[in-house]
């Protein structure tokens, strides 16, 4: 069965762009995988890699380059153009910014050269299989997209492929464009988070990275199955989202509606504490409120609903917990701690990035950035310049949907240890003492109150 993609009227306007600009280039395409009843996915946007020119080979007039060194930048070029590092990267980036139900669901080439064409397959399969390996809260395993362009032809062919079966062939994609974004449902939610882990005393700061990846899986143990309320109200998994009677089906069945969702924790949390590797000496404790926001089709059901939320859910939280990792080496890369592998910043309140959110120009959708307490909108500005390739105004970023906190908590203000009740009174003892009350870490960020 042929398998059809709907696709936002800003791709073909984006597509039109890319085959006028007549450039080698790649990009990403984000989208959304739909059920397996409806067998159609959906494309909102794209998103083009920024190119890896060479400044001193740009700084360099055209009379000052011979025809050889013209050859080897082109076939330099080549390689960079499908540099499956670069895309990766770039992916990562651009994922960290969607918000629940969105995803990056493919990739597009434009006016490729042979050589480049035959490895598109390769850098194809090796992109995705690496994104899956790296996180699955970013994407999900199901079947890519690849869009070939021509200014040739002035053409787009739409093929899928599996990338977990690279020995299979791309498949042609029925295409359909029309607006769905706007009229897609708006989940919002504020989910408080209070969650401690034990660290280990190696305290380099890649340690301390790989083992608040390691909390982060922990922690997504905690909100697995959550009760979940809409408006407030319990519904069961299998029913509509949004009910629309039969005699105002036709106005109201494209209208889109924000919907509240409360999300409860069930406890106990894991049983899982125990640190990455040697003894526990000190403790994280993640705690605050995040904002989250995700968006599903018109006629999603409830339990649709609940997995973008929980899915825009671990995504912040991953984003925010890998730029403060990213965060603890640069500051290891300090002069300062050069000659010395510890990490003082554990003696420290660290605060996560808070999250804003900015308007996409050509598609009816919020995206988000994560800003440190010392950033501000030229910040954003510039990353989403480079990330997606346009402008955004200050007044399109809304910094104060989350807060930083405003109150100094005490590094002596102790929380005590979360012990699983499954542990025998042995077990809990041998926890305890593992776990050190001194140097505990207060990782933080607080939201607005929740929404009413």
């Amino acid at each position: 069965m042929v398998r059809t993609y709907v696709a936002e009227n800003c791709v073909e306007q984006q597509i039109q762009e890319i085959i006028g600009r007549g450039k080698e280039e790649v990009g990403l395409i984000i989208g959304c995988h739909g059920n397996q009843k409806e067998q159609r996915d959906y494309v909102a946007f794209l998103a083009t890699t920024p190119s890896q020119d060479d400044e001193d080979a740009e700084s360099e007039s055209e009379e000052e380059v011979d025809e050889k060194t013209k050859l080897k930048k082109e076939e330099k070029q080549d390689v960079e153009l499908l540099d499956e590092k670069w895309i990766f990267n770039h992916c990562i980036q651009v994922s960290r910014t969607l918000p629940g139900g969105f995803e990056v669901i493919g990739v597009y080439v434009a006016n490729l050269s042979e050589s480049q064409t035959s490895a598109v397959k390769n850098v194809f399969v090796g992109l995705f299989k690496q994104v899956f390996k790296y996180s699955t809260i970013m994407l999900t395993e199901n079947e890519k997209i690849l869009i070939s362009i021509s200014s040739k032809t002035k053409k787009a062919t739409f093929q899928s492929l599996d990338p977990k079966s690279p020995q299979s062939n791309f498949q042609l994609c029925e295409l359909k464009y029309q607006h769905f974004v706007e009229n897609w449902h708006l989940l919002r939610t504020v989910f408080r988070i209070h969650f401690l882990f034990p660290v280990s005393e190696e305290l380099s700061c890649k340690s301390i990275r790989k083992q608040t990846q390691q909390c982060f899986k922990e922690w997504c143990k905690t909100v697995e199955d959550p009760v979940v309320l809409i408006n407030d109200a319990i519904r069961a998994d299998d029913e509509v989202l949004v009910e629309v009677p039969k005699d105002k089906a036709k106005q109201k069945a494209r209208e889109r509606q924000e919907i509240r969702v409360s999300l409860l924790k069930k406890l106990p949390y894991p049983d899982s504490l125990t640190a990455v590797g040697g003894q526990c000496r000190h403790r994280f404790v993640i705690k605050g409120d995040v904002s989250c926001l995700s968006y599903v089709r018109n006629k999603a059901t409830v339990h649709e609903a609940k997995q973008a939320i929980l899915g825009d859910i671990h995504r912040t939280m991953w984003a925010r917990m890998e730029l403060l990792g990213e965060e603890f080496e640069v500051s290891e890369s300090d002069q300062e701690m050069q000659h010395n592998q510890s990490f003082n910043a554990l003696e420290e309140i660290n605060e996560l990035p808070k999250r804003v959110f900015i308007q996409h120009p050509k598609c009816d959708m919020l995206l988000s950035d994560y800003v440190f307490s010392d950033e501000s909108a030229p910040d954003v500005q510039e990353r989403f310049k480079q990330v997606f390739g346009f402008e955004v105004a200050e007044e399109q970023i809304d910094f104060d949907i989350e807060s930083f906190p405003e109150i100094e908590l005490s590094k002596n203000e102790i929380i005590p240890p979360i012990v699983p009740a499954s542990l025998t009174p042995n077990e809990a003892a041998k926890l305890l003492r593992n776990i050190g009350n001194e140097d505990v870490t207060f990782v933080l960020t607080c939201s607005h109150p929740m929404l009413t």
